[in-house]
């Protein structure tokens, strides 16, 4: 038994007419009466009554052919569904990403996305850099957006962009009326850092060691908004990537630009040797183009 065979049943049946039915299939009346005898022979039933004027379904031919109806309809949504999938039409994508990420750089790209692909599926799981590594490794993201100090073996990167540090504070601190903050002009500030599972906690630390500053301290904290409740109650200063600052705003600092520049270069991480789905590949292709935030 064969879609065909079906289809030709259900045909037949809604049109009440081999010649129409033919028609409709674009087969001669020959093959179609073949089609219907060869179904009923697998079946062992007869589907139809056949007159001169008229064809009508049989009384176990009316179960029958709701099946068979219901089997069709099934089957071409499943196969129109294959075929959005394959073209990235439909489907789902599970995105990794830090949490700056996710709320500052992500929004306008799945906008974007689902304005031209409104049934894929996105979510997004936003967390530690480290964690996003992992996340990409065993499979649980299609990809992460991360800034990862460290390249691991098993994965690619694909450098889409980067921001630069700012240094975080609060706006009546002596320093926030600055054009510009020297990372040594830090020297004689509590310098409040961020987690070493971070992605700012490496370049902040060499930065202030090569300007000759005491990288330890007192106050670490594991995300942004703790860090921003820090600085603004005045315990300290802190030095955060351009795109963090959206996730701060609610605390009211200052942000100076730190000299020397130092950026921290952003990627898209995905498994070594792993193909993309369509819908996943539609996603990462713009973020090859330069984003003027980023830089």
């Amino acid at each position: 038994m064969t879609v065909s065979h079906l289809r030709a049943a259900v045909t037949v049946s809604e049109t009440s007419s081999f010649t129409e039915a033919a028609n409709l299939l674009e087969l001669s009346q020959s093959s179609l009466s073949r089609r219907i005898a060869d179904l009923e022979r697998i079946l062992k039933v007869q589907l139809f009554h056949r007159t001169t004027r008229s064809v009508e379904p049989t009384p176990s031919g009316v179960d029958l052919l709701a099946q068979m109806r219901a089997t069709l309809v099934s089957f071409d949504k499943g196969v129109e569904q294959l075929h959005q999938q394959a073209s990235g039409d439909s489907g789902s994508i599970t995105i990794g990403c830090l949490p700056s990420i996710a709320a500052s750089f992500l929004p306008g790209l799945i906008r974007e996305f689902i304005r031209v692909h409104p049934d894929v599926r996105v979510e997004v799981r936003d967390a530690l850099t480290t964690q996003v590594v992992e996340q990409v490794r065993s499979g649980a993201v299609d990809f992460g957006i991360t800034a990862a100090s460290n390249r691991e073996r098993d994965l690619t990167y694909e450098r889409i962009g980067a921001d630069r540090f700012y240094c975080a504070l609060p706006r009546w601190h002596r320093l926030a009326d600055h054009e510009s903050v020297e990372w040594e002009m830090l020297r004689d500030e509590r310098v409040i850092t961020f987690s070493p599972y971070t992605s700012i906690s490496r370049p902040v630390a060499m930065s202030l060691e090569a300007a000759g500053v005491d990288s330890d301290s007192t106050m670490v904290g594991h995300n942004v908004g703790a860090v921003a409740g820090l600085v603004a109650s005045g315990l300290g200063v802190t030095a955060v990537p351009g795109l963090v600052r959206p996730l701060m705003e609610f605390a009211q600092l200052a942000f100076v630009p730190l000299r020397p520049t130092i950026r921290r270069e952003v990627h898209v991480i995905r498994r070594k040797g792993e193909q993309p789905s369509p819908a996943v590949e539609r996603f990462i292709r713009p973020m090859h183009v330069k984003h003027e935030f980023l830089e």
